[in-house]
């Protein structure tokens, strides 16, 4: 039993920093994501303005 904790905490340390990374990149990925997006929308929005 105490073998198998050790292993598995063992586990959960080694997985920790890649989950922490994986996590920060995908929150990176999806903040430049919706900056572009909302970029491209106000944009978009003003080019109508201008028209009228």
């Amino acid at each position: 039993m105490l073998l198998f904790l050790v292993d598995s905490m063992a586990v959960l340390l080694a997985v920790s920093p890649l989950a922490t990374g994986g996590l920060y990149t995908l929150t990176y990925a999806y903040a430049y994501a919706y900056a572009y997006a909302d970029a491209k929308w106000r944009r978009r929005r003003s080019d109508g303005r201008r028209g009228r």
